[in-house]
């Protein structure tokens, strides 16, 4: 079984190295380096599948694009690993998610000090308690060296994040999926699972924020044996 991996927003590829080399399988990552509006962005996943069934692993925002690729190409997904994922990253319930105008004044800081809103929107993924899988990503995706977008598709990454609903459609998903979350997630918050449906399996982490994938053993297991388990035997 072949695997994809999305990054999210901000992020790169390298964001995944340290969970992908405990994956033994032929391995696609996305790039969004030459996306540059958001209409651009599900169709650079699209491209990245392979023709047969894939498990895909999707971060942040690429866990929506995961999602869409899912509801787009079904006969392409075998089973889709959601760490800090969301059906819907805009809310004006923050404990659901961030408030438009919250992206808007993104925008805006991109424009004038883009380098801070980066490291602002970094710190912000992790608790004070995972100070160290902080270091790690940054030594792994120095910014601004290792941001896998152009100024032109940061920009475009929130107009995708603020405008993406999926929520009518996550009924339609007809492959396996396992949404993997951290109780301390700031970005995206637990509560905005409450419309998963009852067939997807969740796991919460205690103390986890915005990327469980680097920081838990049991998120990193869990999502190993649901690789496997999606793998024909």
């Amino acid at each position: 079984m072949k695997a994809v991996f999305i990054h999210g927003w901000s992020a790169s590829p390298c964001a995944w190295k340290p969970f992908r080399s405990q994956l033994a399988a032929d391995s696609h990552f996305v790039s969004f380096a030459d996306v540059n509006s958001a209409d651009g962005f599900l169709p650079a996943v699209i491209d990245a599948l392979p023709p047969e069934p894939t498990v895909v692993f999707g971060w942040s925002m690429g866990a929506i694009l995961a999602i869409e690729a899912a509801l787009t190409s079904p006969d392409h997904i075998a089973g889709l690993v959601l760490f800090a994922g969301t059906p819907c990253f805009c809310s004006p319930d923050r404990s659901r998610g961030w408030p438009v105008r919250v992206l808007r004044r993104m925008q805006q800081q991109l424009h004038t000090d883009p380098q801070q809103c980066l490291l602002d929107f970094r710190r912000s993924m992790f608790p004070d308690s995972e100070s160290d899988a902080s270091a790690e990503l940054s030594r792994a995706c120095p910014l601004p060296e290792c941001c896998g977008f152009s100024p032109d598709g940061l920009h475009a990454g929130l107009d995708y994040l603020t405008r993406t609903d999926l929520r009518p459609s996550l009924g339609s998903l007809s492959c396996p999926v396992l949404w993997i979350h951290g109780s301390h997630d700031r970005i995206c918050p637990p509560d905005a699972l409450t419309e998963v449906p009852p067939s997807h399996e969740i796991l919460l982490i205690p103390g986890a924020g915005h990327a469980p994938f680097l920081t838990s053993p049991v998120a990193q297991r869990a999502a190993l044996d649901f690789f496997h388990r999606c793998s024909p035997p």
